[in-house]
């Protein structure tokens, strides 16, 4: 079992008031800067920069929101450079909400003029629109095969550019096959029943996953619904200052998944750890939402019946990398290896802790990519010492950065959702 979370006093926008001038000042002022978190940002261990630390960024959004600082290139850098890990506020004594906090103060920055990059605003808007993703992708895999992308790199294109990083080292799947449920074999017409939230980002590069997570589930007695309204989770917009747009987002998703308190299932940590937010987003429409949603790990692992299907062998190792979203947000994070632990003959190996954060976090891998690149190097380095078959990522941008910096290895790893080898263990045993 995962080890009891010790209860903290708690700061909820439901008790504050509607001024997020006034809100942070309530959440900043509970931080003593006493340090403690310092050894678990990973930004602050990657430069030693007061300014790219917890107890720092705290300190300049203190300042914007008083008017004492401007709202200046290099606060904005410090701002975004943050990747929303929250390794800080699951070790903070003071229990300071800081993932609400560097939302403030990017709203702030943006509220006084700052603008997002240009590649922020492009893939917040792709995200609203998974078909027109699809096509890009489609488009890419075409520029691959005549080369523009090599053309591009001799042209001068930087690598770590936004645009070189897509080009050149952005996994994409050989094909883009729509979600399609399969026969719901064994499920029910009635009472199991669960939802599922497929995420902008999943629908678009890897609509496999989503497909054998309706298997698994249907295999293991649940119908599962898909609300064909449901929108992108709002995080790219959140976290990049723009709360008035994932305000929308979590309306709408709201009204998509209803009220009749069906289990709203993720495949993306990151997509989870928005929706449980949501009554801060929006409360009024969304009090009774944060509630139903679990990962697809933890609910199978929850689930796992007497009755379920016998899962069959899978031989080879496993590699297992936790998300900062699923060890610092989500309940639950060892679901994932205990699940697993279900499947005979794999080997399971977890990955060193203290590695800390991939670098993924959204779209930083796109836009950040040198600093994304040094945060995930110790990480692909345990992995290559390990030389495990799969390694088991249940977050899409995680699993997307972690394999293009291993694109290219003669022995590289599959990588794949934890769902997918279930899905291929069962059918091992039909």
């Amino acid at each position: 079992m995962d080890p009891p979370t010790a209860t903290k006093p708690q700061v909820t926008a439901r008790k504050s008031s509607g001024n997020p001038f006034a809100r942070v000042r309530e959440i900043a002022d509970l931080c003593v800067k006493c340090g403690l978190c310092l050894p678990h940002c990973p930004t602050y261990r990657l430069n030693g920069i007061e300014g790219e630390s917890p107890r720092g960024r705290i300190s300049l959004i203190q300042g914007l929101t008083d008017g004492a600082l401007p709202a200046s290139d290099r606060i904005a850098e410090h701002l975004d450079n943050c990747t929303g890990c929250l390794s800080c506020q699951a070790v903070c004594p003071a229990n300071v909400l800081y993932g609400e906090l560097i939302d403030l103060g990017r709203a702030e920055l943006r509220r006084r003029g700052r603008k997002r990059r240009v590649a922020a605003r492009m893939l917040a808007m792709l995200s609203r629109s998974p078909p027109v993703t699809v096509i890009l992708l489609r488009l890419l895999r075409a520029a691959r095969r005549l080369g523009i992308d090599r053309l591009a790199l001799r042209l001068g294109l930087a690598p770590d550019h936004w645009l070189g990083r897509v080009l050149t080292s952005l996994p994409v799947p050989e094909r883009n096959a729509a979600l399609r449920p399969s026969a719901n074999r064994g499920a029910p017409a009635e009472g199991r029943q669960v939802m599922l939230f497929t995420g902008c980002v999943s629908r678009s590069v890897d609509p496999a996953t989503l497909t054998d997570t309706t298997r698994v589930l249907e295999r293991i007695g649940y119908r599962v619904n898909v609300p064909s309204a449901q929108v992108c989770c709002g995080a790219l917009d959140l976290h990049d200052g723009e709360p008035g747009k994932a305000r929308t987002n979590a309306a709408r998703n709201c009204a998509a998944f209803g009220t009749d308190g069906q289990p709203i299932l993720t495949v993306a940590s990151g997509c989870a750890a928005t929706l449980v937010q949501y009554d801060r987003l929006s409360p009024r429409d969304c009090e009774r939402l944060s509630c139903r949603v679990a990962s697809v790990e933890a609910f199978i692992e929850d689930h796992w019946a007497a009755d379920t299907p016998v899962l069959g062998p899978l031989a080879g190792r496993v590699m297992i990398f936790e998300p900062c979203t699923a060890r610092n947000v989500l309940p639950r994070p060892s679901a994932t290896r205990r699940l697993l632990a279900r499947i005979p003959a794999l080997d399971i190996v977890e990955l060193g802790t203290g590695l800390g954060c991939c670098g993924a976090a959204g779209h930083h891998f796109l836009t950040r990519a040198s600093q994304a690149d040094a945060l995930a190097a110790p990480i692909v380095q345990e992995i290559a010492g390990c030389a495990p078959d799969f390694l088991a990522v249940p977050n899409v941008g995680c699993a997307l950065h972690i394999g293009g910096m291993m694109s290219g290895w003669p022995d590289s790893p599959e990588v794949l959702h934890p769902i997918t080898l279930i899905a291929r263990s069962l059918a091992e045993s039909d």
